[in-house]
């Protein structure tokens, strides 16, 4: 079905926090606790965060919401929400999986189609290491890329794509 969409190409790319089985409910649980922190109860996040979004664009959302005194600047909630994730990462208790079908796509893009893997995190290196640690990613991806100053995030895919060249790769290789 979806065979053409790979055709000509010879670069996938994963981002890490969308791999993750349950991550969403995670960034929610660190949010919430940071909100409890904060002592603002009737903010609703599932209206709030939508999956996908980054640590700064949850806050921003936060942050517009009226009625929120207490905004805490972004360096603050962000090294909040890295503690937070960190103990979760690191609680037994936690259980981290990778999406269903994500081994054999991996398998069969790597190992079969010869396709050269990377991984775009938009957190910083130490809980992206520790997330691919968890999960086992250590040696599945050729390139990981991630944010080297997440207070300034950076456009990742830009980054990705200087990377590539030194495979000889350009971006219409990507998918």
């Amino acid at each position: 079905m979806y065979k053409d969409y790979f055709e000509n190409k010879k670069v996938a790319i994963f981002d890490l926090e969308s791999i993750i089985d349950n991550f969403y409910e995670v960034y929610s649980e660190t949010f919430q606790k940071i909100l409890n922190d904060l002592r603002v109860d009737w903010v609703y996040l599932p209206d709030i965060l939508k999956d996908g979004m980054t640590i700064k664009e949850m806050w921003d959302e936060i942050s517009k919401q009226p009625y929120l005194e207490n905004k805490a600047p972004y360096k603050t909630i962000y090294e909040s929400v890295i503690g937070n994730l960190m103990k979760h990462i690191n609680d037994e208790e936690t259980s981290l999986l990778t999406k269903q079908g994500f081994w054999g796509l991996t398998y069969e893009l790597k190992e079969e189609g010869g396709f050269t893997l990377v991984l775009k995190s938009e957190l910083d290196e130490k809980i992206t290491k520790s997330l691919m640690y968890n999960l086992d990613l250590s040696n599945t991806f050729d390139l990981v890329v991630y944010q080297t100053d997440p207070l300034k995030p950076k456009n990742l895919y830009t980054q990705i794509i200087q990377q590539i060249k030194k495979y000889k790769l350009q971006s219409k290789h990507c998918i």
